[in-house]
């Protein structure tokens, strides 16, 4: 009886290692091991998550990793990669703030506008409605820089309070909180879509000549704008605390990617892998400890007769 009991616990002390590394694989956010980068990743995490939520989009992955690191006259200063994957929340294309600019413009103004520009019109609308469709149906993914800032106790010890982020498109660092504040409301984004259509109008020659390249917009990464690509920071922490920061102008935005690839499930096809491979091996271990259990108590029966 001790034996079996022993055999049991063996069984189930080899599964554990197995389900921790299929908690650790279905995590969205690596996260690095110093705890205080832990602290600054966490924040970058909150603002991407808040931005997003702004934003109506629909997550599927962050993926954030410390990229450099130095201290210089008792302030922390470390760079950051983040991979953000995400999809437009949007239930149709009207509902993407630019689009629903672009067409109030055309409804109030069709009317006493010349043919010409009605078509103009017509087709931007109905490229930007395929272009919202891409960002409703497809995984997007973009990729940006984080800097990160903060003052440091005797100990060496970064003070949580104290960090601040440089994003791009915003100029200095800020807190995540007032960055926040800073990302425009859907409102701002359909005031863009129909000043774009507008200009377009009371501007001399033909609708479209010589038109100009779509700026970068604020942090609305697939379905209502990218932001302005700023130079990188020289080093200096950024405005005092007090500052707030001044967000970018919203225009135009696309799709990452003109056909991204469909999204089929797993948003990472090696973490997918591995969890299946995890979850066959929970399996056959279940399966080796039922077997045990039958053929143990079949012997129990046969030493009984």
């Amino acid at each position: 009886m001790a034996r079996h009991l022993r055999r049991k616990h063996l069984l189930l002390a080899l599964m554990l290692p197995f389900l921790a590394a299929l908690l650790l694989t279905a995590a969205t956010t690596p996260l690095p091991s110093s705890a205080d980068d832990v602290s600054i990743a966490k924040s970058i995490h909150s603002y991407l998550y808040g931005r997003s939520e702004i934003l109506r989009l629909r997550v599927d992955s962050i993926s954030i990793n410390r990229s450099g690191g130095e201290v210089d006259e008792g302030t922390y200063r470390s760079t950051w990669e983040v991979t953000l994957r995400f999809r437009a929340d949007y239930a149709r294309p009207e509902e993407d703030p630019y689009l629903a600019g672009m067409i109030k413009c055309l409804n109030e103004l069709k009317a006493g506008s010349d043919a010409a520009w009605i078509k103009w019109a017509e087709d931007e609308i109905d490229k930007r409605r395929s272009e919202v469709r891409d960002l409703i149906s497809y995984v997007q993914e973009r990729e940006e820089k984080v800097t990160a800032y903060a003052e440091i106790d005797g100990s060496g010890r970064i003070l949580p309070e104290t960090i601040k982020l440089q994003v791009e498109g915003i100029e200095g660092a800020h807190r995540v909180q007032d960055l926040l504040k800073a990302v425009p409301g859907p409102e701002i984004y359909e005031d863009a879509g129909y000043k774009y259509l507008l200009d377009e109008r009371e501007s001399p020659g033909d609708p479209g000549e010589e038109k100009q390249e779509s700026v970068g917009a604020s942090g609305h990464e697939g379905a209502a704008a990218h932001p302005k690509e700023t130079q990188e920071s020289k080093g200096e922490p950024g405005p005092p605390p007090s500052a707030v920061p001044v967000p970018p102008a919203p225009t135009e935005i696309k799709p990452t990617t003109r056909r991204p690839a469909a999204r089929s499930g797993s948003n990472d096809s090696g973490r997918a892998h591995l969890i299946y491979w995890a979850m066959g091996l929970i399996s056959l271990l279940l399966l080796i400890l039922i077997a045990s259990e039958v053929h143990n108590q079949r012997r129990k029966q046969s030493g009984r007769r």
